[in-house]
């Protein structure tokens, strides 16, 4: 409580001690379950797609390899896409992350998605800012729908859309970077890898994957190899090389392209 005071909530503890919680919107947009919500406040079955999405900003204590301190997590409520987009200064830079994630996935890219009408922000300095603000106003667009922000519950990790996934999503981070120990610099490339591959499990209530979903198209994973594996890339032709000469040149897989 006094660590959302000091946030900008504007309530003390004591306004706070005589107060009875209920179920708000942020629980029923994000699924929790930390109140009794009835049945049919959570059918979600007409939901739609790319219109809520739930956002963290996670500090790193290790600058990555293009120069990022931390990272925000993206998860599509609906489908439960997972994206990450690295920042370098402060989490200011939110709106440049959502405006690349519109670029991509929103409606111009995929014709079955809606455009984003809903955030639910895990904290609430991520919530303030002038520029978040302005960004969800769509001053600059506005034909687009105003933006709304939701904060969720915090710290309580099973209730909270964006915080289980930011745990499963380290979890995940850390695994590929153990596995054939990549150095930490590494740590948004595996991070990313790691989203890659959580995208290709099933969405909930459907049979096809989460990337086919927000993309309309069918992943193909008969290339995929673990995180940092050991290749061999073919060398061109050099004229000084002889009959021994190597053919190949040793590297490491970091990643696939979005293209």
């Amino acid at each position: 409580v006094k660590h959302n005071t000091v946030d900008g909530l504007g309530v003390t503890a004591k306004e706070l001690k005589d107060i009875t919680l209920g179920p708000c919107f942020a629980d029923y947009a994000g699924r929790m379950k930390a109140f009794p919500v009835y049945s049919s406040l959570t059918d979600h079955s007409k939901d739609k797609l790319f219109e809520t999405w739930s956002v963290d900003d996670v500090p790193m204590p290790v600058t990555s390899i293009e120069g990022y301190n931390g990272y925000f997590s993206l998860v599509e409520k609906k489908t439960r896409y997972r994206e990450a987009y690295g920042y370098k200064q402060s989490i200011s830079e939110l709106p440049q992350a959502l405006d690349k994630l519109i670029f991509k996935l929103g409606p111009r890219s995929n014709h079955r998605c809606k455009p984003m009408k809903i955030l639910i922000l895990d904290g609430s300095k991520t919530n303030l800012g002038s520029s978040l603000e302005r960004f969800c106003q769509n001053i600059s667009n506005p034909t687009e729908p105003v933006i709304k922000r939701y904060v969720s519950a915090p710290y309580k990790h099973q209730q909270n859309l964006s915080e289980s996934n930011v745990q499963q999503g380290k979890n995940n981070m850390r695994i590929n970077l153990a596995y054939n120990q990549a150095p930490s610099i590494l740590w948004f490339k595996a991070l990313r890898y790691g989203n890659r591959n959580s995208n290709l499990s099933v969405a909930p209530k459907t049979k096809n994957s989460r990337h086919e979903a927000m993309t309309v198209v069918r992943p193909d994973v008969s290339h995929y190899v673990p995180f940092y594996a050991v290749g061999y890339a073919h060398s061109q032709k050099d004229p000084t090389r002889n009959a021994l000469s190597d053919r190949a040149t040793r590297v490491r897989m970091i990643g696939y392209g979005d293209d």
